[in-house]
């Protein structure tokens, strides 16, 4: 086996194939990005589908970001067409957010951008990135001292 990956790689797929691992345990970490799609039942040439399963998506997007105490920083929209031929478009937000409304602005702007006039849509998704924390990402508002007594 070594001959055909070489020493190390060779020497990690044999220690694999043993059940031989000596990485460190490490507890999970938060995803860094999030997906839901919709395909549609057969391809979509009405725009008006297109904009209801965009909304569906971020209302969805949105209540699984708040369920997880997670914003995010940037969407990206992408279709796939009748030939299987995706066409992505990426935006970041001007404030990380899990707001539904903010997102759903987004993602039908990322959709407009794409000018789909007369496409055969077969499928749409959303990728919600660069996800943290909600508590991080809040700013916290200063209390401004009152008048004294």
């Amino acid at each position: 086996m070594a001959a055909s990956l070489g020493v190390a790689d060779g020497r990690q797929a044999h220690d694999r194939a043993h059940d031989i691992n000596d990485r460190p345990i490490v507890p999970a970490s938060a995803a860094r990005s999030r997906s839901l799609s919709y395909r549609f039942d057969h391809d979509e040439l009405d725009p008006d589908r297109y904009h209801r399963a965009v909304l569906g998506l971020t209302e969805h997007m949105g209540a699984a970001l708040r369920d997880d105490r997670q914003v995010t920083q940037g969407l990206t929209r992408t279709v796939a067409y009748v030939d299987r031929v995706p066409t992505a478009r990426t935006r970041s937000l001007a404030a990380a957010t899990a707001h539904t409304p903010a997102l759903a602005t987004t993602a039908r702007e990322l959709l407009i951008s794409l000018g789909l006039q007369r496409a055969r849509v077969r499928s749409l998704s959303l990728r919600a990135e660069r996800l943290q924390a909600a508590e991080t990402a809040i700013p916290r508002r200063r209390r401004r001292p009152g008048p004294g007594p």
